[in-house]
């Protein structure tokens, strides 16, 4: 491990006493969530607060384990700000321009990055939490383990993107995990949840929308809907597309990327996403199969999504 990945560990080791305010990125996932609860069980004078709202698998998870966040930025002022799963502004409205001590983070670079006093971004790492993990260990209560399990499976995409780091991470937890009576199988119920009525929606109407290209014997789909655009995406990809777009507008403007598996070494959705953030502003990144764009620049849908889909096809 690098300097980063030692600073970051001395960081917490002389934080254990200190008020520390731990967030994530908007929309918070149960990697960014569950990232945060492992974070907050060796910073025991820690509070985690939300940017907005955070997913259903995430907030089932806490529901689960009975843990519960901080919605609201407290008045006292804290001793240090550590930022997990982005290194984006734009993803972390709450805490406006306020000095960060620590970002940890698994996704390629952005434009608008933060400058934090230490910096731990490893894109090799399937999740935040199997960094996270390799930071506290070894990790004792069973509630932190399946937080942490849960996150690293979820961002792994159910180990498709794993690797030999994230299963000697899975082996040592799942035996801590299982003191809450929570097994593998136990695990994914908490985030492999069946789409509820406005997802299901959703989709159908991203699937009814569709429209796609054809680049030899490749298929680009793209659509918009009013929400649930990643998982409209991924639908798309499930439906028979190689490549898909999905754009949202709402407060802003959300385009959503997926890629079918094996297709890493053509085709790099964080690169196109990085490049529609120069040309539309805003966040854009992730990872090589699974990417996204969040942009204020709401009048612009149609050029954005046209863009993302232009640039998978120059690449194919």
């Amino acid at each position: 491990m690098g300097t980063p990945f030692l600073e970051a560990k001395k960081f917490l080791r002389d934080s254990r006493s200190r008020r520390i305010l731990i967030t994530f990125h908007s929309l918070g996932d149960a990697d960014a969530v569950g990232a945060a609860f492992a974070l907050k069980s060796v910073l025991p004078n820690s509070i985690i607060l939300k940017q907005d709202h955070i997913t259903r698998e995430a907030r089932n998870m806490i529901e689960h384990l009975g843990l519960k966040l901080d919605s609201i930025l407290p008045a006292p002022r804290y001793d240090g700000i550590i930022v997990i799963d982005t290194a984006s502004r734009t993803l972390l409205p709450a805490i406006g321009s306020q000095q960060i001590s620590l970002v940890i983070d698994h996704h390629s670079k952005h434009l608008d990055a933060v400058k934090p006093k230490i910096k731990l971004i490893d894109d090799t790492a399937s999740s935040s939490c199997e960094i996270v993990y390799e930071l506290i260990k070894p990790v004792k209560k069973p509630e932190v383990a399946v937080c942490l399990l849960a996150g690293i499976i979820a961002d792994s995409f159910f180990f498709r993107s794993a690797n030999q780091r994230t299963f000697q991470a899975v082996s040592e937890l799942l035996p801590v995990a299982e003191k809450a009576k929570l097994d593998y199988h136990g695990i994914l119920s908490l985030i492999d949840l069946r789409p509820d009525f406005s997802q299901r929606i959703a989709l159908l109407k991203a699937a009814q929308r569709v429209q796609f290209e054809k680049v030899g014997q490749y298929l680009i789909a793209f659509s918009s809907i009013g929400s649930n655009e990643a998982a409209a995406a991924n639908s798309l990809v499930d439906l028979g597309a190689d490549v898909a777009f999905v754009s949202c507008v709402g407060k802003d403007l959300r385009i959503s990327g997926r890629m079918r598996q094996g297709m890493e070494h053509m085709l790099n959705l964080a690169e196109i996403m990085h490049q529609a953030s120069r040309k539309f502003g805003g966040s854009g990144g992730g990872h090589p199969p699974a990417a996204g764009l969040t942009t204020n620049n709401v009048s612009k849908e149609k050029e954005a999504l046209e863009f993302c889909v232009k640039s998978a096809m120059q690449k194919l």
